[in-house]
């Protein structure tokens, strides 16, 4: 039993060492598995650190810490040109340029005492060129061997970039500095900023710009840093930069922060945008100037380009005199369009549209005139003047300028009826004139016939055919008279006596008169005003100027039925009509009252050629007529100081209007006296002045046929010279009044200065209102107005000759 005890714990022990020795084998395998696994590892990382080495760019350099090379990568070999064969017999100093050699062997010493990690040394290769590097070292083993380990970074492309921001920096046209950020002094600026602010370098370096006060506003300056101290950024602020000399300039600003050898610094740049700033206020002062110009010219002015839809042309300008002529704005005539708004009608519409894009085609416009209907209804005209511009980007516009012609056009209208007018004065003068003349020279002629007709008549009592062929000739002659006597009230020298008179009631009188005289088929309407509208006038004249424009409604209606209407009324000085007023030469009192005549009818009308001739004397449109009564009517208002208007319409009839100034007087009558003919003795010499061979012949053989001796004179300078020789042989004078070298008047006022007593009778082709007119100091005892008949000058001879019995 024991025995099997012991083999059993024989077993049991072989068990156990069997056991361990599987474990132990076990753990063996593990450990020997993890060392293989770590040297795999191991030479894995020794080959990926020798990779590493092999492909770095970095130059890497082991060497003894006596310096003696013992290992270099493929970068050192590359970049310096040395073989390794060349570097394992060299040392660390051999590859640094011999001058820099003792340096580099202290900053070495420096370094392994760990006073400095990085030294900036260049190397040199093979070559002799230098390769600028910045190196680090460190202490290591090699193999087991204590080393210093030493990488180089090539600096060369740092180098050109930092030689190519010093070309940048030196030679930038733009204003650049470098200041510190921890105190704001500047590092360094560039030659820009030297020649813009004009300092120099030494001037700047270790200063603040608030020291040198080169901002104009410091608080911007300082919210431009804080921004950019903030954002690390800074663009497009504006600056206001004070230079050495004291101007400004202005600049755009931009920043960055940048850092070199540790510290923070703030890179700015300064576009200096003084001059633009200068051409861009110098544009904006002219483009305002331009604009004043555009908003204060006296035209309007607007610039338009053509749409494709309506309203087919937009404006882009449209100054302040456009809105004043047209009444419409910039947004109006855009919405609306140019055409639809102002074309007073249809036609000139299309043809302002097609007009308009003629214009774009650089058919241009010149100073043509356009009517245009303004917004609030009124037609205007305006002078279009257009050209044709280009913009940058090659669009068409057209500028067009418009004048306001309107007024203009009042004027030359106006214009044009006043030299019409000036030549109807200039006619109206001319004919006034030579009716005068001729009614002067025509009476002499007659006084001569009606002379000789009365004392023929004398002599042919007997012969009764031959006493009545004379009474004939003298009717023919005395209408030959009223004829002159009409030509004389046109030319305005027939003046009568004028009283005030109530024109409403001569009007009335002579309604029944008027009535009396016309045909059946007319009928006469009227409408007076109340009594008191009184007048300064010749009762008969304005009497005969009625009747004369009732006989021309007569006329003028005809066959037809018709009517005329007579009306009275009171009209201010202005409102009587400027058109076919009559005589055109004088003017109403505008501050004056007038009484107005009317006279209208619904007869056959004036043609419009007719109305500025139809005062011309003789000049008539009917058949029948002689052409003097309206001739007649406007020498009445002449005299009259008073107007004749008139308004007619082809068919439709005419009316006119007779003005006459009014007065406050009361209106009188005035008795006629009756002429008593008294008895006298014809004798004694008579003076006879006649520059008319006829007239004195004629004048000669009625005074001699009264008993008179006649002594003759053909001018007024020889009827002095005679009188001068016996002023008191002669009893009376007979002087014409109009003659050559003296005339009546001058005659007389002679005269009288040799004999104050001396009797004179004037005899004159005009009436007696127009003999006395004037101021004279000498006076006559009588007038005779040409032609005049024996028993007027019997008459006035009664007048001034004392009769003596016998």
């Amino acid at each position: 039993m024991a025995f099997l005890a012991g083999l059993a714990g024989m077993a049991l022990f072989l068990l156990a060492v069997w056991t361990w020795n599987v474990l132990l084998r076990r753990q063996v395998r593990r450990q020997t598995e993890t060392i293989l696994v770590r040297e795999r590892a191991l030479q894995e990382s020794e080959k990926n650190f020798r990779t590493f080495f092999e492909t770095i760019d970095d130059l890497i350099l082991v060497s003894t810490h006596d310096g003696n090379i013992l290992y270099t990568n493929p970068a050192v070999n590359r970049k310096l040109g040395f073989s390794p064969e060349e570097l394992e017999s060299m040392h660390l100093l051999d590859v640094h340029p011999p001058e820099k050699r003792s340096e580099a062997e202290a900053i070495f010493a420096v370094m392994l005492q760990g006073g400095m990690d990085v030294y900036p040394l260049p190397l040199q290769s093979k070559d002799g060129s230098l390769l600028p590097v910045e190196t680090r070292v460190w202490m290591g083993q090699w193999n087991g061997i204590d080393c210093i380990y030493g990488i180089s970074k090539d600096l060369r492309k740092e180098q050109e970039a930092l030689q190519l921001f010093d070309r940048i920096f030196r030679q930038n046209p733009a204003v650049m500095a470098i200041t510190r950020v921890s105190d704001n002094v500047f590092i360094d600026v560039n030659e820009a900023f030297l020649k813009t602010l004009g300092y120099g370098r030494e001037e700047i370096f270790g200063k603040t710009a608030s020291e040198l006060g080169l901002f104009v506003t410091p608080s911007k300056q300082q919210e431009a840093k804080e921004k950019l101290r903030n954002t690390q950024q800074l663009a497009d602020v504006e600056l206001d930069v004070r230079c050495k000399d004291g101007s400004v300039r202005n600049g755009l600003f931009y920043g960055d922060v940048i850092e070199s050898q540790g510290q923070q610094h703030y890179l700015t740049v300064m576009i200096d945008q003084t001059r633009r700033k200068q051409a861009e206020e110098a544009l904006t002062t002219e483009y305002a100037f331009r604009n004043a110009i555009i908003e204060h010219m006296a035209e309007g002015l607007c610039v338009c380009h053509p749409m494709e839809q309506h309203p087919f042309f937009h404006f882009t300008i449209w100054n302040p005199n456009m809105v004043s002529i047209t009444g419409y704005t910039l947004e109006e005539i855009n919405h609306a369009g140019w055409c639809p708004l102002m074309a007073p009608d249809e036609a000139t519409a299309i043809r302002g549209m097609e007009r308009m894009r003629r214009s774009f085609q650089q058919d241009d416009l010149r100073n043509e005139e356009w009517p245009i209907l303004r917004k609030d209804g009124r037609l205007r005209w305006v002078r279009i003047s257009t050209s044709v511009l280009k913009s940058d980007g090659g669009r068409i516009h057209v500028l067009a300028l418009l004048e306001d012609i309107t007024e203009q056009k009042r004027m030359e209208a106006e214009q044009r009826e006043m030299e019409k007018r000036l030549q109807q004065i200039e006619k109206a003068e001319a004919l006034s004139r030579m009716a005068g003349a001729i009614a002067h020279h025509f009476n002499n002629q007659l006084m001569v016939i009606l002379g000789n007709l009365d004392m023929a008549r004398e002599h042919c009592q007997e012969d009764e055919n031959a006493r009545r062929s004379l009474i004939a000739m003298r009717k023919a002659t005395q209408k030959a008279a009223e004829i002159s006597h009409l030509m004389l009230i046109y030319a305005g020298s027939d003046f009568k006596k004028k009283d005030a008179i109530d024109l409403n009631e001569l009007c009335k009188r002579q309604v029944p008169l008027i009535e009396a005289s016309l045909p059946n088929h007319i009928r006469l309407k009227t409408a007076f005003s109340e009594p008191g509208l009184n007048a300064l006038a010749n009762v008969g004249q304005i009497q005969k100027a009625l009747m004369h424009l009732i006989t021309n409604a007569v006329e003028a209606i005809g066959d037809r039925p018709g009517t005329i209407h007579i009306s009275l009324d009171i009209m201010s000085g202005s409102d009587i009509p400027i058109i076919h007023r009559y005589p055109i030469d004088r003017q109403p009192r505008i501050d004056g009252s007038y009484a107005c005549i009317t006279v209208s009818d619904t007869g056959c009308g004036i043609a419009d050629d007719d109305l500025h001739r139809i005062m011309d004397p003789f000049f008539t449109s009917k058949f029948t007529g002689r052409g003097m009564g309206l001739a007649f009517v406007l020498g009445i208002l002449r005299g009259h100081d008073g107007f004749l208007c008139v308004e007619s319409e082809p068919k439709r009839g005419s009316t006119f209007r007779i003005f006459l100034p009014r007065v406050e007087a009361k209106a009188t009558t005035h008795p006629v006296s009756v002429y008593q003919q008294p008895d006298f003795h014809a004798e004694g010499q008579v003076l006879v002045v006649e520059d008319e061979p006829l007239v004195l012949d004629v004048t000669e053989t009625i005074l001699k046929r009264l008993g008179f001796t006649v002594v003759r004179a053909a001018n007024g300078l020889e009827a002095l010279q005679v009188f001068e020789k016996s002023p008191e042989q002669f009893r009376f004078v007979i002087s014409d009044l109009a003659m050559p070298y003296l005339d009546g008047w001058e005659l007389l006022s002679a005269m009288r200065r040799i004999r104050s007593d001396i009797p004179v009778i004037l005899a004159s082709g005009y009436n007696e209102a127009h003999v006395w007119k004037g101021e004279h100091a000498e006076r006559p005892q009588a007038v005779l107005e040409k032609p005049y008949q024996i028993q007027e000058l019997i008459a006035a001879i009664q007048q001034i000759v004392v009769p003596k019995h016998v």
